[in-house]
């Protein structure tokens, strides 16, 4: 199947909302006079870790080339693959061992923060729901022509962003009743996801900005 006769309920590029983006960015410009900018080195941070190659490196630039203060944030879920879990756990252990030594003074230690992820692919019950509520299932669905023609992408966690960030914000005010100044959350997003599904999106994660 060539791109042009497939599906084109499945095949656009991007689940990117430009106009809604181009309108949220315009509210933060009249509410505080820019979009988005790096903090100062020395200020500190919030990091929202998973343990793979995206947040793992977002954390190497945020202590090497911003000389930021990261706070770490690791959320569980008994919920997630089991095969994951252990490798997720070495990663950011290792990282932490290898950053702390490495950049002294911009290091805090690791904070779990588990969080219920009850609707969950690893769950065979809400596949069929998937399967059988083509309102949920198109707006949480990708034709993936690269890896594998008529093979269809779901997302395993799609409220998983907004309770992350919800957690780390909650995160963030404890740490400001500690007199630590952080406003702060970074968030390991890759453009390429947006294609996969709406959550990743920077329209999302503006929304959610906005919200914060």
């Amino acid at each position: 199947m060539t791109k042009k006769d497939s599906p084109s309920l499945f095949s656009r590029d991007t689940f990117e909302e430009k106009m809604v983006l181009e309108n949220l960015n315009i509210i933060f410009k009249k509410q505080r006079g820019y979009e988005f900018r790096m903090p100062k080195p020395g200020v500190p941070v919030l990091l929202i870790l998973s343990g793979g190659l995206d947040s793992t490196m977002l954390w190497f630039h945020l202590l090497h080339t911003y000389k930021l203060r990261v706070f770490p944030i690791y959320l569980t879920s008994p919920l997630m693959n089991k095969n994951h879990i252990p490798g997720e756990y070495a990663s950011i252990s290792f990282f932490y061992r290898f950053f702390k030594k490495r950049y002294p003074g911009q290091v805090e230690p690791i904070h779990y923060i588990p969080v219920d992820l009850s609707f969950s692919l690893t769950n065979k019950t809400n596949i069929n729901i998937l399967q059988n509520n083509w309102r949920v299932l198109v707006e949480n669905a990708h034709y993936d022509m690269k890896r594998k023609a008529g093979s269809i992408y779901l997302l395993d966690y799609p409220t998983r962003y907004a309770r992350f960030l919800l957690s780390a914000y909650e995160y963030g005010l404890s740490l400001q009743a500690q007199k630590i100044d952080v406003s702060t959350v970074f968030f390991g997003v890759v453009p390429n996801d947006a294609a996969i599904g709406r959550e990743p999106t920077l329209t999302i994660l503006r929304s959610l900005n906005l919200y914060l």
